[in-house]
């Protein structure tokens, strides 16, 4: 069976491998790869998207001129740049928002409270802001870092990449590199110059500027070709006029280039622009030589040969307004231009790579009036190209959406077509059409759902933790068919798989309102509950996994008196485990105290209230990089509001800060999680003041204090209010937060939903089903060397009603972030020998070679 490595595009386009068969196929067949590594054939599910253009909008009415445009996927806006006539000609801005084809501008702003031309936008993956590059009233090279909030935004200082007067200008960001690159003609001398930029926050700098032509350079752009490689192309003025490009190579803050080529010896050829195809490894140059022309350049080491030039339109562009962007997911290229023998009415064509030549599409008409200025590009995620031009005499910014026709697929993780017939297991080769920007999902929801009992029943108490030493799981809970005593079972993660021991007595007491935890220090679990035969007094009693076996220490009583809702969590900077809960012995203040493992014991320092008033619902978690226990609660006390509390550990006791309320309304069922690549707490809880909603809150802890965020809703409705109905886990391996529930409004299923904090605010997936049974119970812990989340619930009515599986998720993506294929064929951002892409947004990756 293939590795992953060889689906990956080094250049050559499409490429055979070897995949093993899932069913018969036929030759000729589109088959997908699945999450176990098998192909199998597209289902008749396939989504066939139709090509269409929307409406065009007007961005600014007033007069327009020298368009710049780049697609933000941080924030899912389209940024356009010009010179605003009509008001001094100063650098303006206006932010879109697309729905479907339709597109809305915010109100324009000023990037450049002074004359500008030759606007010029870049997006920047890595930072998540926008270039904006241009001339400014001074002539002098001027760029500005912008950051995207809503429709505005906010900028750095200005900085300067050109000191002399500069014309003719193209922005490129090199993805490897991590840069800016800017080719342009300087006026004084009309030489053509490169630069590159770095960014640092919301400022840039600039290395020294580098000579690429000998003659005047007209007409400069250019583009990112792979490899630290970007190709700037332009009319040679001074060599008749003829189209020249010429390969630069990016090494931290210098470029160096190659040799001059030229793509058209006739002349003149104006008007030209340029971008990559990734996929075929090629860029596609267009220009104006009596009729629209295109043609293929490809690229080795420092050089840069081309094929025969092709017609795109046989009619007259000669105009401004060519624009050129590449569709990851058609595999094709937009250029957007204006027909000078029609009244300058606008036109878009695709053009596909073959080889070095290159085929268009007939052409399809985008407006009936004036098009001038045009440029383009695009959300890669949808396929959907967003043009901006001058439109009418009057000049007015205009803007519109195509949507490109493609097929996509409900099961699909990477298109391919049969070369031949494949029987059933057989192995058999698959033609991969690499570069497809779609589903990249490397595996889907649970593996296989694994009873953890042979004949048992918990209800929904429970806990589960993972011995990083031991490399298991313990999960602790109560036995319905032994008298209600405390159990454990030890569990194996074998990629999806899980395998389970024989379950075993934890303690031959009745035990309920159970937690458990792992003391990384000592290399021990922590088991942590109530005694029913002890008047529900506290107690907590430590084990030694061995295999699939626990022993355990004898049970110590750490409060004399009945306690809920326990919460045991452990301090790695103290190496202190913390047990949290509501003492109902003192009025149900919200109580804490320490305990330190040693051996097989725990001793106890002396419990501290953290609420003078009643509550409930206590959950706590652990702030690895401020060294804090954060405790949510239920504050009885106070209208029932979700509060939270910072909690020092030193020596064995703890201290707390003041309490914060994260939502002023009635909460319950509250689960902490701490997600340590954003260094945030997220609280996820039941808001009974909004129907039940399922809602989360990022917090920010600074010294003994908690902030937080606006709450976010990951489900409207229909939240149930038992123990462990909400239950929040961090996934390193993905760096999001997986929260388990159950909906009761919908037949009490257990659900998935994934978050992921920007700031202090978290977005969510659409919630997935994984048990479309009662479920209950729902518990979790991280298996760090499988890097897989294990969920464990109860499905009621079912014996044995103990049931488990492994969570690997659907490709939740960081967008802009380099993704690798590791040794278990899954993907992370942990750096290996094979790289798989950059995501393009949470659920599609553009594949790189």
């Amino acid at each position: 069976m293939s590795n992953l490595s060889e689906l990956l595009p080094a250049g050559a386009g499409a490429k055979s491998a070897e995949f093993v068969a899932s069913g018969t196929l036929g030759s000729g067949i589109t088959v997908a790869l699945q999450s176990d590594g098998t192909v199998k054939a597209i289902a008749s599910d396939a989504i066939s998207v139709p090509e269409s253009v929307g409406s065009k909008t007007t961005i600014e009415a007033s007069g327009t001129e020298d368009f710049g445009v780049a697609y933000d996927i941080d924030n899912n806006k389209v940024v356009v740049s010009y010179t605003d006539r009509d008001n001094s000609d100063y650098g303006t801005y206006a932010v879109g928002t697309i729905s479907g084809t339709s597109i809305s501008f915010g109100t324009p702003g000023v990037f450049q409270s002074a004359a500008t031309t030759n606007n010029s936008l870049v997006y920047d993956p890595d930072t998540g802001q926008i270039i904006f590059v241009s001339v400014s009233g001074a002539a002098s090279g001027k760029s500005v870092v912008g950051t995207v909030s809503g429709t505005s935004i906010s900028f750095g200082t200005s900085a300067t990449y050109e000191a002399n007067p500069v014309y003719w200008l193209g922005a490129t960001y090199v993805t490897d590199q991590q840069k800016v690159f800017i080719a342009y003609r300087r006026t004084n001398n009309d030489i053509g110059y490169g630069v590159v930029g770095t960014v640092s926050g919301t400022s840039i700098s600039f290395g020294s500027p580098v000579q690429f032509s000998a003659n005047r350079a007209d007409y400069v752009r250019t583009t990112y070709a792979g490899s630290s490689k970007v190709v700037v192309v332009y009319k040679d003025f001074g060599n008749n006029q003829k189209g020249a490009a010429i390969v630069g190579t990016i090494s931290g803050t210098s470029v160096s280039f190659g040799t001059q080529s030229f793509y058209d010896s006739s002349f003149p050829c104006n008007y030209n622009n340029i971008a990559y195809d990734p996929v075929n490894d090629k860029v596609l140059v267009i220009y104006y030589r009596s009729y629209g022309k295109g043609v293929v350049g490809t690229i080795s080491g420092t050089s840069i040969s081309f094929g025969s030039d092709f017609d795109f339109d046989q009619t007259n562009v000669q105009r401004y307004g060519l624009g050129i962007v590449y569709s990851a997911l058609t595999g094709t290229f937009v250029i957007v231009y204006p027909d000078a023998s029609s009244s300058n009415e606008g036109y878009y064509v695709q053009g596909t790579i073959s080889g070095t030549n290159v085929s268009f599409t007939s052409r399809t008409q985008l407006t009936t009036t004036e098009f001038d200025w045009g440029v383009v590009t695009i959300d890669n995620t949808t396929a959907k190209p967003i043009v901006v031009w001058s439109d009418d005499s009057l000049g007015y910014a205009t803007s519109l959406v195509i949507q490109l026709a493609y097929t996509a697929s409900n099961n699909t993780d990477f298109i391919g077509i049969t070369d031949q017939a494949i029987a059933d297991t057989a192995t058999g080769a698959v033609i991969v059409q690499g570069g497809v920007a779609g589903s990249v999902a490397y595996s889907s929801g649970p593996g296989a759902i694994t009873d953890w009992t042979t004949a048992d029943f918990t209800n929904y108490q429970q806990a589960m933790t993972y011995d990083a030493n031991a490399q298991k799981l313990v999960i602790f809970y109560k036995s319905g068919l032994n008298s209600n005593n405390g159990y454990y079972v030890v569990g194996t993660v074998s990629g999806t798989s899980l395998s389970f021991g024989t379950p075993g007595l934890v303690s031959a007491v009745s035990a309920q309102w159970m937690d458990i935890t792992y003391d990384a220090n000592s290399q021990k679990v922590v088991a942590v509950y109530n005694n029913g035969s002890d008047a529900d007094h506290g107690y907590a009693v430590v084990g030694t996994v061995s295999g699939t076996s626990i022993t355990w220490g004898t049970p110590v009583k750490f409060e004399a008196g009945a306690v809920y809702y326990n919460s045991a969590v452990y301090d790695s900077s103290s190496q202190k485990v913390v047990i949290s809960y509501y003492d109902s012995g003192n009025s149900n203040y919200g109580t804490s105290i320490v305990g330190t493992v040693s051996g097989t014991s725990i001793s106890f320092g002396t419990a501290v209230v953290f609420e003078s008033a009643s509550t409930s619902w206590v959950s706590s978690t652990f702030d690895s990089t401020n060294n804090k226990i954060i405790i949510g609660y239920r504050d009885v006390g106070n209208s029932n509001y979700g509060t939270a509390i910072v909690g020092t550990v030193s020596g064995t006791s703890i201290s707390f800060g003041s309490p914060t309320v994260f939502e002023a309304a009635a909460t319950d069922v509250i689960s902490l999680a701490y997600d340590a690549n954003a260094n945030k707490v997220v609280v996820a809880y039941r808001d009974t003041a909004n129907s039940n909603a399922g809602t989360a809150v990022v917090g920010t802890v600074s010294g003994t204090s908690i902030s937080f965020g606006s709450p976010v809703v990951f489900q409207a409705s229909g939240m149930a209010n038992q123990l462990n109905d909400i239950t929040a886990q961090y996934d390193p391996s993905t760096q999001t937060v997986l929260i388990g529930f159950r909906d009761s409004g919908e037949s009490n299923y257990g659900k998935t939903v994934v978050g992921t904090v920007s700031g202090t605010s978290i977005s969510f997936t659409t919630p997935t089903t994984f048990n479309e049974n009662t479920t209950q119970g729902i518990v979790m812990a991280y298996a760090s060397n499988q890097q897989k989340i294990v969920i464990a619930f109860d499905q009621q009515g079912t014996t044995p009603d103990t049931k488990a599986f492994v969570y690997t998720p659907d490709t939740t993506l960081t967008p802009n972030t380099d993704y690798y294929v590791q040794s278990d064929g899954s993907l992370s951002t942990t750096v290996s020998s094979v790289p798989a892409g950059r995501a393009l947004s949470s659920t599609s990756i553009l594949l790189e070679g």
